[in-house]
């Protein structure tokens, strides 16, 4: 599906005005002091890191620049990309950063004339299974792992199997990119067998299911790029995200200044089996500034192309007709602006 330019009530002809520092910086993630390795292997979360929060403090028109490797980043939390002025996060067309934890790859905060560019995201490991059933009986089913995947019994899918929050998805018609959203069964346990799996379902399934594709995953890993609170311009262009089961490719929220998305792909890599690319495609909420996406393309994603939501908040008090208070730390809401529509 390619979705064409979407933008939002705010549009308008207002002239942006980009201050840049006097002697704007690239700065190499592979050079010292940072001497990112790019193997795949080294965490290089940290020499991303500081080459973005050097960029930064230095003042804007800096460009972090990530050459082609692939980068690890296992740290507990994302590159972080906050209160920044005038940066570009550039890559080349094998600019691959892998996501080896349960957080976002990259956010985008309180910011303003940031641009992330030739960029690619992945799981480190994947956060799902798949698979062919090779036999139905009943209210079980066998099936193969396809080779590379990870075994259908591993530790984070048997907690969710045995906590009943995991449910068989199922490839129906083999003319369809996605699982049939009909038909899923609720896996109550799994076993080994000689090199299969079987699976007990809640339901019994029809053995014409027999020689389709299957697939379970575990409902983390972070999402791709994520932007919050920014009160100016935001660019992504060329972002590839391959997700590996994760969560959705980009997430906008709640961003006072514009937000470009051009040129992204949300899908499986070129050339694999993958079943699964991410939970979602992208989701928006709670903007003021005007969103323009261009040239989207989106295979195998679990989700809508765009979800749009609005804002929830709590009622703590009704002092006087015309009035109601909501918690002032309530994580979910911006804050309410004039003009504002309320709806209780």
């Amino acid at each position: 599906m390619i979705l064409r330019r979407i933008c939002g009530a705010m549009c308008s002809g207002a002239m942006l005005l980009i201050s840049h520092s006097a002697h704007a910086a690239t700065y190499n993630v592979k050079n010292a002091p940072y001497n990112a390795t790019g193997n795949g292997t080294t965490d290089d979360w940290n020499a991303i890191q500081n080459a973005v929060n050097d960029a930064i403090n230095a003042g804007s028109g800096n460009t972090v620049y990530i050459p082609a490797g692939n980068y690890l980043l296992n740290s507990s939390i994302s590159i972080n990309i906050d209160h920044a002025n005038g940066l570009t996060v550039q890559g080349d067309p094998g600019t691959t950063l892998l996501n080896g934890k349960t957080n976002d790859l990259m956010r985008v905060t309180n910011s303003s004339n940031v641009t992330i560019t030739n960029i690619t995201g992945d799981a480190a490991s994947l956060w799902f299974t798949q698979g062919t059933i090779t036999a139905v009986s009943g209210n079980t089913a066998t099936v193969s792992v396809d080779s590379g995947y990870p075994a259908a019994n591993r530790s984070d899918f048997s907690t969710q199997i045995a906590a009943g929050q995991q449910s068989l998805r199922i490839w129906s018609d083999p003319a369809w990119p996605n699982y049939d959203n009909t038909l899923q069964p609720v896996i109550t346990g799994v076993t080994p067998s000689g090199g299969n799996y079987i699976f007990n379902l809640d339901s019994p399934l029809d053995p014409s299911m027999i020689g389709k594709k299957w697939a379970i995953w575990n409902f983390a890993g972070g999402w791709g790029i994520v932007t919050f609170f920014n009160t100016g311009p935001v660019n992504i262009t060329n972002f590839r995200w391959y997700g590996g089961g994760a969560g959705p490719g980009l997430g906008i929220s709640k961003n006072s200044g514009t937000t470009t998305i051009t040129d992204t792909y949300i899908g499986p890599p070129p050339g694999s089996n993958r079943l699964v690319t991410a939970i979602g495609g992208i989701g928006v909420q709670g903007n003021r500034g005007a969103i323009t996406i261009d040239r989207l393309n989106e295979q195998q994603v679990d989700d809508d192309v765009i979800d749009c939501g609005t804002d929830l908040a709590h009622i703590t008090g009704h002092p006087s007709a015309n009035v109601i208070t909501t918690p002032s730390n309530d994580g979910n809401i911006l804050g309410y602006y004039m003009g504002d529509t309320v709806q209780i």
